[in-house]
């Protein structure tokens, strides 16, 4: 890290803590993740077998009350309702065994015990109602204090077993979810104490890395400001700072040798300044000369102002001849605008004269046409009708 690039130093640095922190989101998204699975599988599994079990158990008894309703009414309409709500309710009681059977895992046994018993359970009750719609309600009493109580006392007991099955299976998955959520705690906190930790390495070496360069290099760049310029630092890094301290020797050495060439042209100016005074009575001299010149190149300016403003006049004179080609030119633009609107009449009306000439040849083949019948039906008329052929000839002509 002494010898390294600032950049890269600082990449290293930045690439450390992102990785940690990527890694750290990722523990604790899993964690996340994890406890919302085992939470949709309580859900699913336990919970729904816990609450399907209640109900299917509250839907016994009640079957259990109305098959009791049946057995004590003497109405008849009131014993077949009772039988239709027992046989809506064993519905009710097959979609709920139905949910059981899908989700319970625990214990196999069990549920294969809960379905033989409802079975016979179903079966006492078909019995029952059986009895009771043939009449025989001394007998459907026997078949339910005989052979439907205890079923039912029975299949009640094992949807017990599978509520208390539910219940341990629900807590077992609160257990594990507490264990996931210790785990990526304890995770989450190692990764942060991890990246404290490298944060203050990094700090440290990070500071020791470029403070130590920099301090150098300022306290070379403080004796240049006071004067010293036999100053030099050796570089104690190769990286950006490094070379940023062989600059600075390079650019002290500069100004050494600049300050040395300054002194010698000091020198000379010194020894130079007596020539120049001698020479300033020559240029005196020569400034007299060039001030004659001066005069000289004023009147030929003069003389070229009174050109310019001939010219000057020219030009007017030429504006004014322009803006009457102008208006001839708009004059003429007006005239050809008329010429085309007259252009235009002169299409509408051939176009219109042109239309009444079609008219007119239409007429005239109708008019031809019907002077040919004419001739026709004079022919068929023989002598009779020799008048009306000259007629019909004369018409066919005027139509020609």
């Amino acid at each position: 890290m002494k010898n390294a690039s600032i950049g890269r130093i600082l990449m290293m640095s930045y690439v450390s803590i992102i990785v940690l922190f990527v890694v750290s989101i990722c523990v604790a998204v899993f964690g996340v993740h994890q406890n919302s699975a085992m939470t949709t599988e309580f859900y699913e599994q336990p919970y729904r077998v816990s609450k399907s079990a209640l109900s299917l158990r509250s839907t016994v008894e009640q079957i259990s009350n109305q098959l009791k309703q049946c057995l004590v009414t003497e109405d008849s309409l009131e014993r077949e309702r009772l039988v239709d709500t027992i046989d809506q309710l064993a519905i009710e009681r097959e979609a709920e065994y139905n949910v059981i059977a899908a989700n319970f895992k625990s214990d196999a046994k069990v549920l294969d015990q809960f379905a033989l018993a409802s079975e016979a359970l179903l079966s006492a009750r078909d019995e029952v109602v059986d009895e009771l719609r043939s009449g025989n309600t001394e007998q459907a009493n026997t078949v339910y204090e005989q052979d439907y109580l205890p079923q039912k006392d029975v299949t009640l007991d094992l949807a017990d077993g599978i509520i208390d099955a539910a219940e341990q299976d629900a807590y077992e998955y609160s257990q594990e979810t507490t264990y996931v959520e210790i785990a990526t705690s304890i995770i989450i906190i190692l990764l942060g104490l991890l990246t404290i930790g490298l944060v203050i390495v990094l700090w440290r070496r990070i500071t020791r890395a470029i403070a130590v360069p920099v301090g150098e290099i300022e306290g070379m760049a403080k004796r240049v400001a006071e004067g010293d310029l036999t100053v030099h630092v050796i570089p104690s890094s190769r990286n950006e700072l490094g070379e940023l301290a062989a600059s600075m020797n390079k650019t002290v050495a500069a100004l050494r040798l600049m300050v040395e060439q300054m002194k010698a042209t000091a020198d000379q100016v010194e020894r130079s300044s007596s020539q120049m005074s001698d020479g300033s009575q020559t240029i005196a001299q020569g400034s007299a000369e060039q001030a004659m010149n001066i005069e000289e190149l004023a009147t030929s300016v003069q003389d070229i102002t009174q050109v310019v403003e001939e010219n000057n006049e020219s030009v007017l004179i030429a504006n004014e001849n322009t803006a009457d080609v102008l208006s001839a030119v708009e004059h003429s633009n007006t005239q050809i605008s008329q010429a085309v609107e007259v252009i235009a009449d002169i299409k509408v009306s051939t176009r219109n004269i042109s239309q009444l000439a079609n008219t007119i040849e239409d007429i005239s083949f109708q008019t031809n046409i019907l002077a040919l019948n004419a001739s026709v039906e004079a022919a068929r008329a023989g002598e009779a009708g020799r008048g009306f052929a000259i007629v019909a000839e004369e018409i066919r002509r005027l139509a020609n």
